[in-house]
């Protein structure tokens, strides 16, 4: 074998070897994972309360039920920003049966200066939706408590205001936890 045959096979192999982690990805088989995010503090499209959780689902290629990946805008329930200060909501599924993880990212809200162009620095408004409601926490409730393999996630300002002291204590025992109403 001559020189540059040597070189031009240690090269590929190199290369191989170096994009291994992206041919070894890109070959593995999608997984479904029915996840049920719950996000109501969506101020705007940026969707930057949930969108390291898609980016984790897709990039461990986990899709929905429908097999595709899951989509930044689309795939969640709470506050959906629309052009200008519009805005719609959408409630959790009468059927939350065919999710294996419920997610619930932030409830904060959203608040009328959160939907102005321009904002005021400092000005506290009123909100316009947020905070985790009984309605809520008990269809989550009832779903785990009659299947098996369910699993809740929450983050730490699902307690926090606007939601209300029985809702906060309701989902708490849920996850077994004491909230002492330290925020980080």
């Amino acid at each position: 074998m001559t020189k540059q045959t040597s070189l031009l096979v240690y090269a590929i192999l190199f290369l191989i070897v170096i994009t291994s982690p992206f041919w070894s990805w890109l070959i593995q088989p999608a997984k479904e994972l029915n996840v049920l995010i719950l996000d109501k503090t969506v101020p705007n499209q940026t969707y930057r309360e949930h969108k390291g959780l898609i980016w984790i689902l897709n990039n461990a290629k986990y899709v929905n039920d429908n097999q595709k990946p899951y989509k930044l805008s689309e795939d969640y329930s709470g506050f959906i920003p629309e052009a200008g200060e519009e805005y719609s909501i959408k409630s959790l599924p009468k059927d939350i049966r065919k999710y294996d993880v419920f997610y619930l990212t932030d409830q904060y809200g959203v608040y009328e200066e959160d939907l102005k162009t321009e904002k005021k620095a400092g000005e506290k408004s009123s909100i316009v939706y947020g905070g985790l409601e009984s309605s809520d926490v008990n269809k989550i409730e009832h779903e785990l408590l009659s299947s098996k393999g369910k699993t809740l996630i929450a983050e730490f300002n699902t307690f926090a205001s606007p939601t209300p002291d029985d809702v906060r204590d309701n989902i708490a025992n849920l996850l077994n936890l004491e909230w002492t109403g330290w925020i980080g």
